[in-house]
């Protein structure tokens, strides 16, 4: 059923069951980091739930036609960038959702709605939702997918059977995109999240090993004027201050992971952000050079 997935093996076994038991809940949460499949899953899961026959049906049945062709009507997908909005709003759960859920299905005997980033619903739309979770019809699952489940009301959550997804091993991520270096399998970090931009983030990820070198053998004017890859990338600071760790680490420099500690510290807290940049490399110059 779940054979073109890939990983998450024990939850594969768990859906299966599901299907063939019959015993299936009207509402899921699948949570874990983004870039692991879950809307995959989610789909999956779905197109089966809406089989009009066995679990050997091998889209043969109306159902199972109708949702490969993308026009099953019994299932409904809602994600907040097809508004071209940050947020999923109250407007798309009350239209998607909530306003149709009590119809009865057109050709399946269930009606199946997936949520994609349901964390990113703000309190109005999950408060509307809220009253369908509550008491939803008996033909009617909702999946909700999550990567901060921190985010939904605990009534939310309390309602849903929680699926938790684990992040995707190295073999994993090969067998899904073929071979792949150290660097990164590193970058990628049990995720297929950052696949399509691999290669930018394995470029800013080898300025930061030039960065750390250049703090060992060239002056400090020099560092502050060839340091683009921190002062330019605000929005990926975090990323990058982290794997600066991770290099200072592997090269014996444990006394200037505090300096970096501290940086991240002062971007969380809305420092002048050129002045902070500033401040690390001038203190983890000092610290290398022992000119502190």
């Amino acid at each position: 059923m779940f054979e073109n997935l890939v990983g998450n093996n024990e939850i594969k076994n768990e859906l299966e069951n599901i299907i063939k038991t019959g015993k299936i809940a009207n509402s899921y949460m699948f949570s874990g980091i983004e870039g692991i499949g879950k809307k995959g899953f989610a789909r999956e899961f779905a197109k089966h739930i809406l089989c009009l026959k066995d679990i050997n049906c091998n889209n043969t049945c109306d159902s199972c036609k109708k949702f490969d062709a993308k026009s099953n009507p019994d299932y409904v997908e809602i994600d907040y960038g097809e508004y071209k909005k940050d947020i999923i709003t109250i407007d798309q759960i009350r239209e998607k959702v909530v306003n149709n859920a009590n119809e009865k299905p057109i050709i399946s005997n269930k009606k199946v709605y997936v949520i994609d980033n349901a964390d990113r619903m703000n309190e109005s739309a999950q408060n509307a939702l809220l009253k369908t979770l509550e008491e939803p019809p008996k033909f009617v699952v909702i999946i909700l997918i999550v990567s901060n489940d921190n985010l939904l009301l605990p009534t939310i959550k309390s309602r849903c059977v929680r699926i938790k997804f684990n992040s995707l091993s190295n073999d994993e991520i090969e067998k899904a995109i073929g071979k792949k270096t150290d660097d990164e399998l590193e970058i990628l970090n049990g995720s297929l999240k950052d696949y399509e931009q691999l290669n930018d983030k394995l470029e800013k990820y080898r300025q930061i090993i030039d960065l750390i070198n250049n703090l060992k053998t060239k002056d400090l004017l020099y560092v502050l004027n060839n340091s683009d890859i921190l002062y330019k990338n605000k929005d990926e600071i975090m990323n990058l201050l982290n794997y600066m760790n991770v290099c200072l680490l592997n090269n014996g420099m444990l006394d200037l992971i505090s300096v970096v500690e501290k940086t991240k510290q002062k971007v969380k807290m809305n420092n002048n952000y050129e002045m902070t940049i500033d401040n690390l490399l001038i203190k983890s110059w000092k610290k290398i050079n022992g000119k502190e």
